[in-house]
């Protein structure tokens, strides 16, 4: 392997660390807000059989989250960052 191949190989193992780790702190991210829907669904379901009134909803009904339809923020950075 040239020095020029053993250089391109460690700039794409780079490219792929950053992205991996992007991925992965999605990946948390995505998995805090489940789990928090969750929670709070559970806590609601807790307190209806316990005979607690069902509290009134504020704001719109739960959904996907708005972000869902868009790309994030930090994904032209990492567009650009596998172009080249």
């Amino acid at each position: 392997m040239s020095d020029y191949q053993g250089a391109e190989l460690h700039k794409l193992v780079e490219r792929y660390e950053v992205a991996f780790a992007e991925l992965r702190a999605a990946q948390e991210a995505v998995r805090g807000i489940l789990s928090e829907r969750l929670l709070v669904e559970h806590l609601r379901q807790l307190g209806e059989s316990l005979g607690a009134a069902a509290a009134p909803q504020p704001g719109p009904p739960p959904g996907p989250p708005p972000m869902l339809g868009q790309p994030p923020e930090r994904m032209p950075e990492m567009s650009e960052s596998w172009s080249g």
